[in-house]
């Protein structure tokens, strides 16, 4: 069978949402005999960094210092988990940046094929890591998967996958191989309203044709009127105690509001199980 994942890359920040990033990283690094590299990122001041490229200023003495700190903190949370991996590579970086930023470029860079992030709060506080997964799936064009802090880490059962107006062909070839690594079910989900239901409609019967066609994997559909797919697929994935979502960033993923855009409010911020994001291109 074809290898899901290669490279996991985890971004941490020594949080709690990191902690369950990693937990997951684990799993699926087990799963997929791929390689895992945690990250941090040492945010620097535009004009700080543009004096240093230039020459004028020398990197500041607290800041070397930092970063040999943070680096013994993370080669040691790699050398912790490192007896748990099966086979598996693990190893640490500091990179220089924004955190969106730095992620993308490492992994344009390194060849990641899976970001795992610990979710965000919904609420506003200090955070530390400010990462937003859609901008990392569009830009990378890797998908991203966001893991809850506050929810163990549980065996796959269960995963949606909404449809809308288009076939969702690469959204269902990693619910496939993922339901197959897993022995999942594969719940495809149609969100229509009454303007986009005949088309709806056929998408979903084609993406239940391309899945039995093309797999033994178990699949079953259901069909929810709802003019914003972000908030069908939350409730309907809490009511159906689903284990994973599969979403394409954008519209799949903004929740309502007429700031919900400008205010980063996704589903990555809401959602129980872990939402992984795949870039539609």
């Amino acid at each position: 069978m074809q290898r899901l994942f290669n490279k996991i890359a985890v971004p941490v920040d020594f949080s709690r949402r990191s902690v369950r990033a990693i937990d997951k990283a684990v799993k699926l690094a087990n799963e997929h005999h791929c390689s895992i590299t945690l990250l941090h990122v040492v945010t620097v001041n535009p004009f700080a960094a543009v004096a240093v490229a230039e020459g004028h200023v020398g990197i500041p003495y607290a800041l070397i210092n930092n970063r040999k700190e943070l680096q013994f903190r993370l080669d040691k949370i790699a050398g912790n988990i490192s007896p748990l991996l099966n086979a598996s590579q693990i190893k640490a970086e500091i990179i220089t940046g924004s955190w969106d930023e730095a992620i993308i470029n490492y992994v344009l860079q390194h060849q990641i094929d899976l970001v795992l992030i610990g979710q965000k709060s919904a609420f506003s506080g200090k955070r530390k890591m400010l990462l937003n997964p859609d901008k990392i799936a569009e830009r990378s064009n890797v998908p991203v998967m966001t893991v809850p802090a506050n929810r163990r880490i549980t065996k796959l059962l269960s995963i949606v996958i909404p449809v809308t107006q288009f076939l969702p062909v690469r959204k269902l070839m990693y619910g496939i191989l993922m339901a197959s690594t897993n022995n999942a079910k594969i719940k495809l989900l149609a969100v229509q309203n009454e303007k986009t239901k005949d088309n709806v409609l056929y998408y979903l019967q084609r993406a239940y044709t391309l899945i039995k066609e093309n797999s033994n994997v178990a699949v079953e559909t259901d069909v929810i009127l709802s003019n914003n797919v972000a908030e069908a697929v939350n409730e309907f994935s809490r009511l159906q105690q689903a284990d994973l979502v599969i979403l394409n960033p954008g519209t799949q993923t903004k929740m309502p509001g007429f700031l919900s855009s400008f205010l980063g409010n996704i589903i990555q911020k809401y959602s129980s199980p872990p939402v992984l994001t795949v870039n539609p291109l």
